[in-house]
């Protein structure tokens, strides 16, 4: 049996289902400000080849003007995510969680984990084996926080777990939605999403989308903080695959050996006495003041690796 205080906790990026044709924070937020988003893998036959999305947004019930309005000024902003863009102008987040639904869509309806882009590795591969050592039983001391929109990483367990156990997709599923992966920013509720997507859906699955601040009064909003801090308190390990190292992403998460009064995740008693913790990532194509200004970032042990193996923590 496992350690209960030796645990592991997976942070994964956009960078973990690029090489799956999902694009990075910057590609995604430039894609939603243009009018049409054409998919970069140009070899696959899978329809449709590009996403008309401020049609789409017609469709969905938002003006020209506002969709116009919102694409200027998602275009002009110096953020590099449309997460932070919207926490930043919460009268676009409406308008936002549906272009990210449909986007998000667009791309999930052409995943296919035997295909992946040059050069790149194939990271749910080894996450698949460290999750399932045996592909019967999950490991219980591993959870996944995940800042991706999409769920990639589950299908691609479920397509595992289907051809290594001789599942139903269905039951597949069912043990997948077990495991402990938890979405930062939220998921679009159709996954895999149908497509094309009718408005009704769109407008539905758009709700599972999460516009993350700390700031928030939302009681669901701070339960999900508390939760997502939780997974982190209760690790030994966090291993950031595919990350920016982002200032306001890491604040979220509050990575620290203690647990100050003040955070969000103490009023919920998850864990009086935190587990010493080591940081380990991933630091692909980063230079080395990026390294350096990232690691001062943890007050934790935090050992980030500059090796050119994008699969290399």
């Amino acid at each position: 049996m496992s350690d209960p205080n030796d645990r592991t906790c997976l942070i994964l990026g956009a960078g973990a289902s690029y090489p799956y044709w999902y694009p990075l924070g910057s590609q995604l937020k430039d894609q939603i400000a243009q009018p049409t988003i054409r998919h970069p893998d140009k070899a696959s036959r899978t329809p449709p080849a590009k996403l008309e999305l401020a049609k789409l947004l017609v469709e969905c019930g938002f003006s020209s003007e506002l969709i116009f309005e919102f694409q200027k000024s998602l275009k002009q902003s110096p953020q590099l995510t449309i997460d932070r863009f919207l926490e930043l102008r919460s009268d676009y987040a409406e308008i936002g969680k549906v272009a990210v639904t449909l986007a998000i869509a667009f791309h999930e309806c052409r995943f296919s984990p035997t295909r992946r882009r040059a050069d790149t590795g194939d990271l749910y591969q080894l996450l698949y084996h460290a999750v399932f050592p045996d592909p019967s039983n999950a490991r219980s001391d591993i959870v996944i926080v995940t800042f991706n929109y999409d769920r990639s990483l589950e299908r691609y367990f479920v397509r595992g777990l289907c051809a290594d156990c001789n599942l139903p997709e269905d039951q597949a599923r069912a043990l997948i939605d077990n495991l402990q992966i938890e979405h930062v920013h939220g998921v679009i509720q159709q996954s895999p999403a149908p497509w094309p997507m009718p408005p009704s859906t769109v407008l539905e699955a758009a709700k599972g989308i999460r516009v993350m601040s700390e700031s928030s009064n939302d009681p669901d909003d701070e339960q999900h903080i508390a939760t997502l801090r939780s997974k982190v308190q209760q690790a030994s390990k966090c291993v950031f695959l595919g990350f920016g190292y982002d200032e306001r992403n890491l604040q979220l998460l509050d990575i620290r050996d203690d647990w100050p009064p003040n955070s969000v995740g103490r009023r919920n008693n998850f864990h009086n006495n935190p587990p010493q913790k080591t940081v380990y990532g991933t630091c692909y194509g980063m230079t080395d003041a990026d390294i350096r200004l990232a690691m001062s970032r943890f007050r934790v042990d935090c050992r980030l690796n500059d090796s050119q193996n994008n699969l290399d923590a």
